[in-house]
């Protein structure tokens, strides 16, 4: 997957770490989530079941309705209400990812700023996942992230997607911070694979 970072210079130079801008959002993802054990291997594996699917229903633009549906049956069923939120709000913003701008600040804030009606269609069940929509993630801390759910690994994410602002300044904070939330760290790889690797 080629470069398409608008300085090319800033990211390049990471050819030679695991990190790569070349590797596709999976590759990455995976790269600052190493060392998995079985559970660490099935959240991968669904991230990237729900990623693909997004990937592909993504190509024709779809209504957050529309798309949510699709991938509500790829959801276990064991999980809590909570963590079927934030599953299917990674879904919703890999899809705004997917149809957005590149490589600005702006571009990143228009991407991770979910419309009124698309919010409304995630029929969110938790509040929790509610204030992680209108933008927690820029206002806490490090040290006020948490590791618990599925819905602490999307804030610690976004809290590293959104406090840097190239491939190489995200990828050092994750392994930094995530180092020990692979969950979060296998999300983080999608959210900057699709902003700074997308061809």
């Amino acid at each position: 997957m080629s470069c398409n970072h608008h300085d090319c210079d800033e990211c390049c130079p990471l050819a030679e770490q695991p990190a790569c801008p070349r590797q596709s959002p999976p590759e990455l993802s995976r790269s600052v989530a190493t060392g998995q054990d079985d559970r660490q291997s099935a959240d991968s594996h669904l991230l990237t079941t729900l990623a693909e699917a997004v990937l592909f229903c993504g190509q024709e633009s779809p209504a957050a309705s529309w798309l949510l549906a699709r991938i509500e049956p790829l959801l276990p069923r064991s999980l809590t209400l909570e963590c079927r939120d934030a599953l299917r709000l990674f879904a919703l913003l890999l899809n705004r990812l997917q149809q957005g701008g590149r490589g600005s600040r702006q571009a990143k804030l228009d991407a991770l700023s979910v419309p009124r009606d698309d919010g409304q269609a995630l029929a969110m069940q938790s509040p929790n996942t509610a204030a992680l929509l209108r933008g927690s993630w820029r206002r806490k801390s490090r040290g006020e992230l948490g590791h618990a759910s599925w819905l602490d690994a999307l804030e610690a994410a976004l809290w590293c997607f959104w406090h840097s602002d190239t491939l190489r300044d995200g990828h050092q904070l994750a392994v930094t911070l995530l180092a020990h939330n692979r969950r979060a760290a296998l999300i983080y790889g999608w959210l900057a694979g699709l902003f700074y690797c997308r061809r």
